[in-house]
């Protein structure tokens, strides 16, 4: 699938953009002032006579203050892919509970099944 020049710009720019919202969530975390909540929503929304699946994650800092982003599926994705891959290699064995780390599991079939007719 070829994508247009435009869009993939303003992908490159989603991505760089989440790239910092992950550097400042992580820099929250470590910070007991930091992150008090977050929400994860999804919504269908027309684009260029097209539906596109987006999410809108909301994250609550300590001061009450929301902030929040909005992208299409594929950059939440690649959010995910992100996180995983700059938290895992900082892991401890009780890092993760059963119940985390078994909703990961699932997550990634469903995913997994859902793309599968993709070949």
């Amino acid at each position: 699938m070829r994508i247009p020049p435009e869009v993939q710009e303003r992908l490159i720019a989603w991505r760089a953009r989440f790239g910092l919202a992950i550097d400042n969530a992580l820099n929250y975390l470590n910070n007991p002032d930091g992150i008090q909540g977050h929400n994860f929503s999804t919504q269908i929304a027309h684009v260029d006579e097209r539906r596109v699946l987006q999410g809108r994650l909301t994250l609550v800092r300590y001061n009450n203050e929301p902030q929040f982003f909005l992208a299409d599926a594929s950059v939440f994705f690649g959010l995910v892919v992100d996180l995983l891959e700059r938290l895992g290699p900082y892991l401890e064995p009780d890092a993760i509970d059963s119940e985390t780390l078994s909703r990961l599991r699932e997550a990634v079939q469903l995913v997994d099944r859902k793309t599968a007719s993709r070949g």
